[in-house]
């Protein structure tokens, strides 16, 4: 692993001086000069990385443009393959200042740029999904780690939630749409009457396309009428089936149900559309 050493040249002129000059050039040109700013940025160490992000402000307090720039060229810099010295120093940082901002914009900044080089921080991002205001960014920097410490965090903070704090926690634990997951999500479905849960929970269903979730997804639609409504339940069905490759060809066959054939048959036809219109020839 490199040791990241300050450079002499740097380290001649004060932190501050260092800051004003790279700031003075932001935003950059273009790539190699947005890789330079952060090279020098990380050359400044930890002190200098810590002025940066102090300087990050709610939007009633000042102009904090140049350095929320500064900062998204110095996170894309560190999150680049073979930057992994850069991309730890990077990550200490921005936990530095989430946990000292006590403002939810400042700290929503730093949150939503972990998910691009976070990796071990779960223990310092799981309180956030408690959170009315900061959950959402907790969740999609769990989402981006993807690992079993931070599905867990996203089951322990579900199980604590209440209200509408448990939509955003459950978006987190339908991405990952693992078996874990899927208890959590058949659970929903089982016991809960809200529309927006339901929809969530049922879109996770239907990405993990797994057999198990057969009785849960056809209960489901039998219980709408197989008729659209808020939480687009006969959608996700259709998308379960999809994912089991039971779809395109294979559905209607496998029916021995002709009422259920003739009640599915105009709902598969947007979904098929939208799902592969990409392979669809463009004219110029």
């Amino acid at each position: 692993m490199s040791i990241l050493l300050p450079n002499v040249g740097l380290s001649q002129r004060t932190l501050p001086t260092q800051m004003a000059d790279i700031l003075n050039e932001t935003p950059a040109r273009d790539g190699n000069q947005r890789n330079r700013l952060a090279k020098e940025m990380i050359e400044m160490g930890p002190a200098g990385l810590d002025l940066f992000t102090s300087k990050v402000s709610a939007a009633e307090i000042g102009n904090d443009t140049r350095v929320r720039t500064a900062l998204n060229g110095l996170v894309w810099y560190a999150g680049q393959d073979g930057n992994e010295a850069a991309r730890q120093l990077v990550e200490k940082a921005f936990l530095r200042a989430l946990v000292a901002s006590k403002e939810t914009t400042v700290q929503s900044f730093f949150l939503h740029h972990l998910s691009f080089i976070g990796k071990d921080i779960v223990p310092s991002i799981e309180p956030f999904l408690a959170s009315e205001t900061l959950a959402d960014y907790a969740v999609q920097t769990l989402i981006a780690i993807r690992s079993e410490e931070a599905h867990d965090a996203l089951l322990r903070a579900f199980a604590k939630s209440t209200g509408n704090k448990k939509l955003p926690v459950l978006k987190g634990i339908a991405a990952y749409s693992n078996a874990k997951s899927l208890d959590i999500l058949h659970a929903v479905i089982q016991n809960e009457t809200g529309a927006d849960l339901r929809k969530i929970a049922l879109a996770g269903i239907a990405k993990a396309g797994q057999p198990s979730s057969e009785k849960i997804m056809k209960t489901a639609a039998i219980s709408v009428g197989f008729k659209y409504e808020p939480t687009e339940t006969m959608r996700s069905w259709i998308i379960w089936i999809s994912w089991l490759k039971i779809i395109n060809g294979l559905l209607l066959k496998k029916m021995p149900d002709l009422s259920l054939k003739i009640t599915l048959q105009p709902l598969l036809i947007p979904i098929l559309l939208q799902r592969f219109v990409y392979l669809l020839p463009t004219t110029a």
